[in-house]
C-alpha cells in the first residue's frame, strides 16, 4: 500500500465522521459527540497501522530488484528516475519536523513554570506566571494565568470552565490529535478534523460554565479575555480567535439542545464504524489475512530464516533475469493509466527446489500485481537451499519494479 493510498483512506475515514458531526449536533451531547469524535480519530490510524505490521514472523532471503519498463528489462534499479523514491523521506522528514514542533512547545510550556506562583485550588493548580501578554488557558492539571490577574479578579464562571476542561481531560485529546497531526502533516482535512475536536471542548466547558452564571455575564467575560491568546496546540484556551467565539456565543444562545430521535447517533455511530473498517481493510480482507497468518505459523518451523547455500535458479541470476524478460509483460491498460510502483512477490523454495506459497508481499495496483504473479508462476524448479549438507527451505523476495520512461 502506497502512502497517498494509505492517506486516501484515512482521509476517507474522517470525512465520515466529519459529515456525521452536524447531524449529531441537533440529537446528541457535547460527550457523544466527542466520545465519536475520538472514536473516528482512532479510526484514522487503522489504515497506518494495517501498512506497518508486520505479514508474518517469517524472515525471508531477498533477491536483487528487477525492473520492468514499458519497453524493456533492465537489471538496474536506478536506471529510470522514480519520483516515488523521494515520496517516503519526503513524509518522514515532515513527521520529525511536526514532532520536533510539538517537542519545542512542550519546553516552552515548561518554562512558564519558571518564576510561577503555584497554588493548589482542588483538582487543579493555579499557576500565576510572570509573563503578562497571554490570557488564562489551562493544560493538563494546572490554569496559567498572567500575574497582573489575582485570584480575586477571575469569576467562577471561567474557573468552572477551566475546571471542566481538566476534569474531562481535554489535554490527553489534544495530545492524541496532535500526534495524529505530526503522521499526516500534509493533509488538509486533519487540521479540519482538529479544530471541530477543539471547539467541542470549548461547547463542553461553556455548558459547563453557563450553569453557574448569567450567559450574557460569562459571554462578555470570554470577550474580555480574547486577546493575547498564546500560540499553543496543546492547550485549552480560554479564547482561541473571534471566529470560534462568534461559535461559541451562537451555540449559548441555544440554551439548550434540541433533541430528537434517540437512536439516530448510536446509528451514526455503528455506520462511521462500518465504513471505517470497510475503508482501512480494502483490499486486506480480514479473513484472508488471518488465514494468511495461520498459514505462515504453522510453516514457522519447517521454514529457514536463511541459509547456508542459498537457492539458486536454473542459470542463476543471469537465468533469473532472462526469464523475468521473457515473462513479465507490463500490461498495456497499465501503460495507458501510467501505473508504476515495485511488486514485492514472496515464495518459498522446498526441498525439491518447487516453488511453492507464491504471492503477492506488497502490491502496487491489481494489474501490476497479477502481470507479476502470473509471470512466476512459469517458474521451474531451482536448486534448493541447503544447511549443514541438509536440503531446507527457504523463504524468498524477489522485487519487481515497473516504470516507465
Amino acid at each position: 500500500m502506497t502512502l497517498l493510498l494509505i492517506a486516501l483512506r484515512s482521509t476517507l475515514i474522517l470525512a465520515v465522521f466529519l459529515g456525521c458531526l452536524p447531524l449529531l449536533r441537533k440529537h446528541a451531547g457535547w460527550k457523544f459527540q466527542r466520545a465519536f469524535l475520538l472514536t473516528g480519530l482512532l479510526s484514522g490510524f487503522l489504515p497506518w497501522v494495517i501498512h506497518f505490521l508486520p505479514e508474518s514472523g517469517l524472515h525471508f532471503s531477498a533477491l536483487d530488484p528487477v525492473l520492468i519498463t514499458g519497453e524493456a528489462l533492465l537489471n538496474q534499479a536506478g536506471a529510470v528516475f522514480d519520483w516515488s523514491v523521494y515520496l517516503w523521506p519526503t513524509y518522514w522528514a515532515g513527521v520529525a519536523a511536526s514532532f520536533l514542533l510539538l517537542v519545542r512547545e512542550i519546553i516552552q510550556l515548561r518554562h512558564l513554570f519558571k518564576g510561577a506562583h503555584l497554588v493548589k485550588q482542588g483538582k487543579m493548580t493555579l499557576v500565576y506566571t510572570r509573563q503578562q501578554q497571554h490570557s488564562i488557558f489551562s493544560w493538563w492539571k494546572y490554569l496559567f494565568i498572567p500575574q497582573t490577574n489575582d485570584n480575586s479578579g477571575i469569576s467562577e464562571a471561567i474557573l468552572h470552565h477551566e475546571l471542566e476542561h481538566i476534569r474531562a481531560r481535554h489535554s490527553i485529546d489534544k495530545l492524541l490529535m496532535q500526534l495524529f497531526v505530526a503522521f499526516q502533516w500534509f493533509n488538509p482535512l486533519v487540521y479540519f478534523y482538529r479544530t471541530a475536536l477543539r471547539d467541542l471542548h470549548e461547547y463542553e466547558a461553556d455548558a459547563a460554565a453557563i450553569r453557574s452564571t448569567n450567559t450574557g455575564d460569562y459571554a462578555t467575560q470570554l470577550l474580555a479575555q480574547a486577546l493575547h491568546t498564546p500560540d499553543f496546540v496543546l492547550v485549552n484556551h480560554l479564547v482561541n480567535h473571534s471566529t470560534q467565539l462568534k461559535k461559541r456565543l451562537k451555540m449559548m444562545q441555544k440554551n439548550s439542545l434540541r433533541k430528537g430521535n434517540a437512536w439516530l447517533p448510536a446509528g451514526l455511530f455503528l455506520v462511521a464504524i462500518s465504513l471505517s473498517a470497510m475503508t482501512a481493510f480494502a483490499g486486506n480482507p480480514i479473513e484472508k489475512r488471518l488465514k494468511t497468518l495461520a498459514r505462515l505459523q504453522s510453516e514457522t518451523e519447517q521454514v529457514a530464516k536463511e541459509a547456508e547455500k542459498m537457492p539458486q535458479y536454473k542459470g542463476g541470476t543471469k537465468g533469473l533475469m532472462d526469464f523475468m524478460a521473457k515473462n513479465v509483460k507490463y500490461p498495456e491498460a497499465a501503460r495507458k493509466d501510467s501505473l508504476t510502483g515495485t511488486v514485492i512477490m514472496k515464495f518459498v523454495i522446498d526441498t525439491d527446489g518447487k516453488v511453492t506459497n507464491l504471492r503477492v508481499g506488497k502490491g502496487v495496483h491489481p494489474l501490476l500485481d497479477e502481470a507479476a504473479l502470473s509471470a512466476l508462476h512459469k517458474m521451474e524448479r531451482w536448486t534448493p537451499g541447503e544447511t549443514k549438507g541438509k536440503k531446507v527451505k527457504v523463504e524468498m523476495a524477489l522485487p519487481i519494479k515497473f516504470a516507465l520512461k
